[in-house]
């Protein structure tokens, strides 16, 4: 197991079972109401080589405890705390930095899968060495498990051997990235820069994925995102700044630049890609029409108006509460 050196910081190193061919990297912060039944799903998956490295946050409830007596009856279980809260992002980044197995996933603590879950994916990586992830159908389920909506494994584009035809469906698309949660061959994921340190970045992960291979999906609904109020996910929904400091704490500006930040990065992936040049002006191409999407272009004028005079972006403000009443 090596000492991990990523992009938004270093931290100890930590001894795992040798030579899993799967590492499952669970990031919790104060999550004793779920992370137990995210654990009971990985312990009973069918597919058992793997590891499970649970990263803390220095979280303030029972979650510390539930982890070490998980750890303590279950030797594929590995614990650590971090002396403080990092951030989503890189604990995230923590997890796979000090993983070393062929693949990786990341576990939500309030997610569940399948028993068969890693059996089907880790089958189909296998049969198909040109493919980077593999992730299944996905299942909506509320703060109480119960479902209420289901989503397809994957959209065609990323399915496509076409690099070009990966990368341009899913940038133009708008839509939740759940396929960052699939098993990667971690391979390919040690050729990205994970998650970067603003709010969103995973869209950026996946696209530099798809570059590299393509991406399989399993038609059977064996993944459970979990949607309440407490998730990550909804952070946004509380505005960017919040989002975006329970990401990285570390971040406090007044409004970090994201669609700007990531679209950036959309254009240094499509330019440095390892594709044939063709494939790469067809990347460029769609990504010169990608600011114009009516969303982005809304976000793009959020993020500059941080940069008016308090006076102008004030009268803005005002100016569009009496238009659109919000």
């Amino acid at each position: 197991m090596k000492s991990p050196a990523g992009p938004i910081g270093r931290h100890d190193e930590v001894d795992t079972v040798p030579n899993p061919r799967v590492t499952l990297g669970l990031p919790v912060y104060n999550g004793e109401r779920y992370v137990g039944q995210a654990i009971d799903t990985i312990l009973a998956q069918t597919y058992t080589d793997f590891v499970l490295l649970i990263g803390d946050n220095c979280s303030t409830d029972r979650t510390e405890e539930i982890c070490r007596r998980y750890a303590e009856a279950d030797a594929r279980i590995v614990y650590h705390r971090h002396p403080q809260n990092i951030g989503a992002g890189p604990n995230f980044n923590y997890l796979f930095d000090v993983s070393d197995s062929e693949y990786f996933k990341w576990c939500p603590h309030d997610d569940l899968m399948a028993p068969e879950y890693l059996d089907r994916c880790v089958a189909k990586l296998d049969a198909n060495p040109d493919a980077v992830l593999c992730h299944t159908d996905t299942l909506l389920i509320d703060a109480s498990g119960d479902i209420f909506a289901q989503g397809s494994a994957l959209p065609r584009g990323p399915a496509s051997r076409a690099p070009a035809e990966r990368f341009c469906g899913f940038v133009m698309r708008s839509r939740l990235c759940y396929e960052v949660l699939g098993v990667i061959r971690a391979s390919a994921l040690r050729r990205t820069q994970l998650h970067q340190p603003y709010f969103g970045s995973d869209r950026a992960l996946l696209a530099a994925l798809m570059l590299q291979g393509r991406f399989l999906g399993v038609a059977e609904p064996l993944f459970m995102n979990r949607r309440h109020a407490e998730a990550f996910s909804e952070s946004a929904v509380r505005g960017v700044r919040v989002s975006t400091q329970w990401y990285d704490p570390r971040l406090v500006a007044r409004r970090p630049p994201i669609v700007s930040r990531l679209y950036r990065d959309y254009w240094r992936l499509a330019c440095e890609a390892d594709i044939p040049l063709g494939q790469k002006l067809a990347c460029c191409g769609a990504l010169l029409l990608w600011p114009f999407k009516p969303r982005n272009v809304i976000e793009f004028v959020r993020e500059g108006m941080q940069y008016l005079p308090d006076p102008v972006a004030e009268n803005l403000r005002r100016g569009k509460h009496l238009l659109f009443g919000r």
